[in-house]
Parts: structure tokens; C-alpha cells; sequence
């Protein structure tokens, strides 16, 4: 019956319903508010908004916002729309390389990973920078076989491509797309004069979209921003506590190799016992056969709650194995010689650049954003595993945990301090976080901030100075940061420190007329300053709360 039915329906219509469950639940005010308050400065303030190494994130959510809806809420539909385009686009690449038949169950474990401990569900540089580069692999691959539209297509490949690097900086290195694939295209034959054609045709492609970006920012009043950060981000000075600097590319490649390699490691470490106990099958019957599959389905969810309840290694096993599969793959395809093969090898390659340089300069979230980049990788080692595994036995083994593990890390990743995320009962008063649902212990304490910087005051584009770091009560009040970004660790790297809050406010002069408080404060005790004291000091409590303290500064 599903065979009748086209794959892209059935991508529309599964994908949102796997998510939309989940898009109600989770509220993170660190990540989730630092991107919701950015993106609306980015829209609603851009003379104010500061910028950043994944500015065009921000910009395209800001947009989303002023069309569906000011909310997170609003945020995390988008998201359903980028898992969708991802799905999509995934399809429609490996659609020129294989049939049909085994694509979706390919794409599904690609898609459930990706979903899994995602907490902060909003568009950020985790989701938006794999789409725009899916986009120009897809054209790029289309123009391979495209002869009369082959220019105009590599045309669009370097438009997209173009939007990139605005996305997330390092995403810039994936520019080697291009290089190799003129090599590889002289290599098979094709002329000079074709291929210098069509790198031409993708160049002015980028110029279009960089020319479309200067104008955008300038027209903004951002574009001074946007030059000081990249040098900022290219410079030896830049340690940004996200990895996101690429001054040393070739260091960083380096850093990204040998994590690779490890994890490479964990999958060859899950390998090796598959590999006897396939062996241990040989011969034995239909029936304890079946079971053992069972056993090592049961095997693999308990070694996966294991490692998600110990909040240790919950993402190399599944990564582990894509590798294996991959590498599995190419070992298969290298004595083969038939056109098909050679036009398969332009697939692989895309898929290793695609692995390697999008996820460059993400060292310190490697793990994590890792599973954002293997999205060709993945799929191909599944789809070559699934024909693999009527003649090779132990890679049966290995899909099949693949599955199991990725389907349970999905399931598991579910589940908080207090159960399964639907028994979360709190709920917001704030109009920005209607709709979502959180553990009371949060909802509470925000609440009663929320009342009380109504009952004090405090309006929509007032200025406001969130001490510690609480970046989400910017965006759910409309303020204004006092340091433009509103999370403070983010300005400089590390904890929000008495010496850069002595600088901001004693230099640039910048006393906001309202602070708010969080407790616990990590910096009160030893490590509190006498600055920090003289500071609260020039302030009024106007309000005070178990979790916050807000502060007027006198008229």
C-alpha cells in the first residue's frame, strides 16, 4: 500500500507528526531565550542588535516571527518546516544515486536522530546552515545530469551557497564543493571550457547573494557590525566559547579528524561483537535467530537509557556506526567500474566535505552537532547496509542496531528529572511562552517575575540589565539589553565576571534604569567584588522574589 503512496507525502505528512508532540514542552530560558531575543532585536531593533558568527539564523526567525506569530511557540513551528526541508532535500539528492524503495527508511533514523536531545527546538545555527547547504549540494548534484540547465543550476547552488556562511562562519570552508567538483568532473571526462563555465556560473551565483546581503545590512545600519565580526571571529584574539572561530582552519580541521577518529572508534568497538555473533548465527535456526535479534534490540535500548540516564555518550554509538557503514560502503564500491559506480563516487565525496567541513570550528559541541552533519553520510551507509545485508550478515546486525539505538536515544531524550516530558503541568503567564508547558518549579519563580516587572513598571523597550544571565526574560518582555547581547556571558568568553561588568558600566557609562537579579548569584561570596557591592548599591529594590530581586536605579 505505501508503495503507492509518493515519498514526499509521506515525508510531509510523518515528519510533523513525530514532532509536533514535542514543540509543546522543554522551555529552556539560556539557549532557547538567547535565540528568541536576538532574533527579535535583529527584526525589531536592528540599529540595537548586536551581530553575530550565525546572524542570518537570527534575521530569517525574526522574519518568521513578524509573520506567524511573537512567540516561542511560533519558533518551533519552524523548526517542523526545517525538518521537512532537510527530509526533502535528503530525498531528492540520494533520489538521483538509488531507488525509491529503501530511501525512506534511510531518512527516518537521519531524522530521528536529529531529533533527539534537542531541547532548544527553534531555528538556530544547528538547523538553519544544513538546509541552506543540502540546498546547494541539491542543485549542484541536478546540474551533473542536467546538461541543458546545467549552468543555471550551478547558478542557484552558488546563490544558496552564498547565504551560507552568513548562517554560521566556518560553513564558509564548504566552499571545497566546488574545487574538488571541478576536479572530479575533468577527471570524468568533461572539458575545461564546460567546467570553467560552470564554476563561473556558480561564482556568480555567490556574488548575487553576498551582493544581496551587504545591501540588506547596509540598508540596516548593520553592516559595520557585521565586518567587525568576522574580523573578530578571524582574528588569533577570537576564543568563542562555541568554537565558531576559524582563524586556525587547518588546526581546527585537525581538532575535527581526531574527534572523528574516536568516535570512528566506538562504532568499530560496537562492530567487533556483532561481527562474532554473526558468526555465531551461521547454521543455527530461522527461530533463534530471531531471537537474538530481539536480544541484542533489548541489549542496545539498555545500553542506551544507560548512557542517556548518565548524561555521558548518548551520541558516538549512533555516529560510531554511520561512520562504519560508510566506510563499509566505500570498500564495497572500490573494485566496481560501471557508470553507475562513478557517478555514485561524486555522492560519496559530497558526503565526506559535507561531514568534515560543516562541522568545522564546532569542536567543544562536536558531539552534538556532529549528528547535524552526517545527514548524507548516514542515510548512504543505510541504504547500501539494507542491500548489504542479505550476503553479510554481521551488517545486518549492525543496521539493526543502528535502528534500535537511534529509535530509543529518540524515545529516551523524551524523558527529565521528573518523568516524561508530558507530565509537565506549568504553565506560562507570559504571552510570548503561551502555549508551552514546563516542570512548576520553573513556571513558578518566572511567573511571579514576570507580575512583578509589570507591577513595577517596566514596559516594552525599556532598558534592562538580566544579571546573571537570563536572556529569555528580554525577549518575553520586549526589552532592551544594556550590552546589546542579551545573554552577558556571550559578550566576552566565560562567566559573566565583576571586571567586565566594572568595564561596561564605569567606562561606556551605561547605568540601566532597571537590573534584574537571579539567585542563586555565582558570583556572591569570595569571589563577589567590592564593585559589585558598590553597584547594587546605587540601586533601589523595588521588588523581590525567592529566585529574583529587581532593581530601580534612582530618578
Amino acid at each position: 500500500m505505501f508503495k503507492r503512496i509518493p515519498g514526499t507525502v509521506i515525508i510531509l505528512v510523518l515528519i510533523p507528526v513525530l514532532i509536533l508532540p514535542w514543540i509543546f514542552y522543554n522551555v529552556h530560558l539560556s539557549d532557547l531565550g538567547w535565540h528568541a531575543a536576538k532574533s527579535w532585536m535583529i527584526v525589531a531593533h536592528p540599529e540595537g542588535a548586536f551581530w553575530d558568527p550565525s546572524w542570518l539564523c537570527s534575521l530569517l526567525s525574526g522574519w518568521w516571527m513578524e509573520l506567524a506569530g511573537f512567540s516561542i511557540l511560533s519558533l518551533r513551528v519552524a523548526v517542523i518546516f526545517c525538518y521537512v526541508g532537510i527530509a526533502l532535500l535528503l530525498y531528492g539528492i540520494l533520489g538521483e544515486f538509488y531507488e525509491r524503495t529503501y530511501l525512506l527508511l534511510a531518512i527516518l533514523p537521519c531524522v530521528l536522530l536529529l531529533m533527539s536531545g534537542t531541547n532548544h527546538l527553534v531555528p538556530n545555527y544547528y538547523f538553519v546552515p544544513p538546509l541552506f547547504a543540502l540546498s546547494a549540494t541539491y542543485f549542484y548534484i541536478r546540474s551533473l545530469r542536467a546538461k541543458s540547465r546545467q549552468f543555471l543550476l550551478m547558478f542557484l547552488s552558488g546563490f544558496l551557497f552564498a547565504f551560507l556562511p552568513m548562517s554560521r562562519i566556518p560553513s564558509v570552508l564548504f566552499a571545497v564543493l566546488y574545487v574538488v567538483g571541478g576536479f572530479m568532473e575533468r577527471r570524468s571526462g568533461v572539458e575545461w571550457r564546460v567546467v570553467i563555465l560552470r564554476q563561473v556560473s556558480a561564482l556568480a551565483g555567490v556574488i548575487l547573494g553576498v551582493g544581496i546581503t551587504v545591501a540588506y545590512l547596509y540598508s540596516v545600519g548593520q553592516l559595520d557590525a557585521m565586518v567587525n565580526g568576522i574580523l573578530l571571529v578571524m582574528s588569533d584574539t577570537a576564543n568563542n566559547a562555541g568554537g565558531e572561530n576559524i582563524h586556525h582552519p587547518v588546526r581546527l580541521l585537525v581538532d575535527s579528524l581526531v574527534r572523528y577518529g574516536k568516535v570512528l572508534g566506538v562504532g568499530i568497538g560496537i562492530a567487533a561483537p556483532a561481527f562474532f555473533v554473526a558468526r555465531g548465527l551461521r547454521g543455527v535456526s530461522p527461530q533463534t535467530r530471531r531471537l537474538s535479534y530481539i536480544a541484542m534490540v533489548l541489549i542496545t535500548i539498555g545500553a542506551t537509557v544507560y548512557l542517556y540516564l548518565c548524561q555521558v555518550g548518548m551520541f558516538p554509538p549512533p555516529l560510531g556506526l554511520a561512520f562504519l557503514l560508510f566506510i563499509i560502503t566505500l570498500w564495497q564500491q572500490k573494485n566496481e567500474r560501471s557508470p553507475e559506480s562513478s557517478r555514485r563516487s561524486y555522492l560519496y565525496v559530497i558526503a565526506i566535505l559535507f561531514t568534515i567541513f560543516m562541522n568545522v570550528g564546532s569542536s567543544n559541541n562536536m558531539t552534538f552537532s556532529l549528528k547535524f552533519t552526517i545527514l548524507l553520510l548516514l542515510p548512504i551507509g543505510v541504504v547500501e547496509g539494507i542491500v548489504l545485508w542479505k550476503r553479510e550478515e554481521w551488517v545486518k546486525v549492525l543496521v539493526i542496531i543502528l535502528f534500535a539505538n537511534i529509535t530509543s536515544l529518540f524515545i529516551v531524550s523524551r524523558l527529565n528529572n521528573h518523568g516524561f516530558v508530558f507530565n509537565q503541568q506549568g504553565r506560562f503567564v507570559a504571552p510570548a511562552l503561551a502555549g508551552l508547558y514546563a516542570d512548576t518549579s520553573l513556571t513558578r519563580p518566572y511567573n511571579e517575575l514576570t507580575e512583578a516587572m509589570a507591577e513595577v513598571g517596566i514596559v516594552e523597550g525599556d532598558t534592562l540589565l538580566c544579571y546573571p544571565d537570563l536572556p529569555m526574560l528580554h525577549f518575553t518582555s520586549r526589552t532592551i539589553p544594556a550590552f546589546v547581547n542579551p545573554w552577558i556571558s556571550d559578550v566576552f568568553v566565560g562567566f559573566p565576571s565583576d571586571a567586565l561588568i566594572e568595564k561596561r558600566l564605569t567606562v561606556e557609562g551605561k547605568y540601566p534604569p532597571y537590573v534584574v537579579r537571579g539567585y542563586p548569584d555565582k558570583v556572591e561570596g569570595e569571589e563577589k567584588s567590592r564593585f559589585l557591592d558598590k553597584f547594587w548599591s546605587r540601586y533601589d529594590t523595588v521588588a523581590r522574589g525567592d529566585k529574583f530581586s529587581i532593581l530601580k536605579r534612582p530618578e
